[in-house]
């Protein structure tokens, strides 16, 4: 496997490269199902790649729901990620867990309503410095246009509390 990750940085950098020459910057994002699908993983090839203009997408719902047991805890991940991010699709989740199945079903949930804490993980990729484009991905029930203007106003919320000079590592 680490054959993988060396080709897929290699990949990395030179893309990485081009872009940069066309001021344009790339962000990997953590995606079940792929090399990158947890921060560990995600962060080797980053360190592998070693390019200024490659860097981090913390999908955390991609991280959250793609598997019967998350490979890591979410905010683990965005430890991680911190101060490595400069895009990010946010989505959330609920997970109702099946023990006796080994099985578990994801709801769409708004991005205050989820398992993710975006308050705390936003505080925390702020603390760390980030100051990229936030992307509100996924949808609930019915309409996706109202699911997400109610996102965008929790993330301007958010903002406006960090504006304010609000720690939202605290609750």
């Amino acid at each position: 496997q680490e054959a993988e990750f060396a080709e897929a940085a290699a990949f990395l950098r030179t893309l990485a490269g081009k872009a940069a020459e066309a001021d344009i910057e790339v962000a990997l994002e953590l995606h079940h199902d792929s090399l990158a699908d947890t921060s560990q993983r995600l962060l080797h090839i980053l360190e592998l790649a070693n390019h200024p203009n490659l860097s981090a997408n913390p999908d955390l719902g991609n991280l959250y729901s793609a598997y019967d047991i998350p490979e890591e805890p979410w905010y683990e991940a965005v430890e991680r990620l911190a101060g490595r991010v400069t895009l990010w699709h946010m989505k959330n989740v609920q997970r109702i867990h099946i023990p006796e199945l080994q099985r578990s079903v994801f709801a769409h949930a708004a991005l205050d309503e989820g398992d993710i804490d975006y308050r705390w993980a936003l505080g925390r990729l702020v603390k760390a410095g980030f100051n990229g484009y936030l992307s509100i991905e996924g949808g609930g029930a019915g309409d996706l246009l109202a699911f997400a203007a109610r996102g965008n106003l929790y993330l301007r919320s958010l903002l406006a509390e960090l504006a304010a000079g609000n720690d939202l590592l605290v609750h």
